[in-house]
């Protein structure tokens, strides 16, 4: 092989490992420089705007990232990696949020009606429910949208190209997982769920072709757990009003202070899922995704 065939393909394109290699450069670059121009301007004094502003900041440097490596080095349309405007169609992002709320609103039922989780009054925060949902909401959107590119937009497209689905599903799995290892209350088994997660969400964007049906799922999992339930999400206790909901059972069911995300319960949900994706995944992708996209 010569000195260019290492760097490029046959086709006169930049080899997956080293568009990888360039986008982690970059995303790293810009999360550096639009961190320093954040850290210059005044940070909300509110818990949920501080956990925006922080987002915010990583959802711009991935977003920039991927610009520049998809449209201006490669000059590939956004449908290469999943971020086409038909990738956006209302039926897929129903889908996704059906599969990511049902996914853990089910097993956390499950675990209310045993009282394996139950809620409680103690130390609740102030204000309307209805109002602190909208909040969760409008951080929860970015949040998710900026972990999903991160973990399974660009990244994910070039691993996938270089060595396959398997393999995209089993590294971007690994380093969501690793994305939350600062997250406080973490341990070897909400290590494990967030890696299933990982799996779940990757698989989503396999069958349908769309990273956005993947960030609805991941929204509406974590808008649940927190704008719903009241409950902890990866770790973090949120000023919930009126009540928050608590685990009342074994830990390894019910996720402990990882909160319900962590348990068997959730993972039992996720593995559901993920076998009624790979049972979906039969019919050829192109049909599946027209079938969903155009009803």
């Amino acid at each position: 092989m010569t000195l260019r065939g290492i760097f490029y393909t046959p086709a006169d394109t930049l080899r997956a490992p080293w568009r990888l290699a360039a986008f982690l450069v970059l995303f790293f670059a810009a999360d550096w420089a639009f961190g320093s121009l954040a850290h210059s301007l005044p940070r909300p004094q509110s818990f949920v705007g501080g956990l925006l502003f922080g987002f915010s900041v990583v959802l711009a440097a991935v977003a920039a990232a991927q610009y520049v490596m998809l449209r201006l080095v490669e000059k590939r349309p956004w449908s290469d990696i999943g971020l086409g405007a038909a990738q956006a169609a209302p039926k897929l992002l129903g889908f996704g949020l059906a599969l990511g709320g049902l996914g853990i609103l089910l097993p956390s039922l499950a675990l209310l009606g045993a009282h394996w989780l139950r809620p409680s009054d103690t130390a609740p925060g102030s204000g309307s429910t209805v109002l602190f949902a909208l909040q969760v909401a409008a951080l929860m959107l970015p949040q998710s949208l900026a972990e999903e590119l991160l973990s399974r937009g660009y990244g994910f497209a070039a691993i996938r190209e270089g060595a396959g689905p398997v393999t995209a599903v089993a590294v971007t799995s690994a380093i969501f997982g690793g994305l939350h290892l600062a997250n406080p209350g973490v341990s070897a088994e909400s290590l494990a769920s967030v890696v299933l997660a990982g799996v779940f969400l990757g698989v989503l964007v396999i069958v349908t072709g769309s990273v956005y049906a993947a960030w609805m799922a991941h929204f509406a999992w974590n808008f649940v757990i927190v704008g719903v339930l009241h409950a902890k999400v990866s770790g973090i206790t949120f000023p919930t009003p009126g009540w928050r909901l608590i685990e009342n059972g074994p830990v390894w069911v019910t996720g402990g202070a990882w909160g319900p995300e962590g348990g068997a319960a959730a993972c039992v949900g996720m593995l559901g899922v993920i076998t009624a994706l790979a049972y979906w995944r039969r019919a050829p992708a192109a049909a599946a995704v027209a079938e969903i996209a155009n009803g």
